[in-house]
């Protein structure tokens, strides 16, 4: 089963703040967890969000089923 990616508006105004290759970067490591986000992403302790890497930056992240 492939997800999609909804953006929210609040993360794609934070991306533009970002450097071009870092918010690409970025975009790339999200895109690449589509496929099976519970291998890519880390639970949140105490919150049921997920956490995904990217160098120095992190994303929260919501799978919804």
């Amino acid at each position: 089963m492939s997800y999609s990616i909804r953006w929210r508006p609040q993360a794609v105004g934070a991306l533009r703040t970002l450097p071009r290759d870092v918010a690409e970067r970025l975009v790339r490591k999200i895109d690449s967890a589509k496929e099976n986000p519970r291998h890519f992403l880390v639970r949140l302790a105490g919150d049921p969000g997920y956490k995904i890497r990217s160098g120095d930056y992190r994303a929260i992240v919501d799978i919804l089923d």
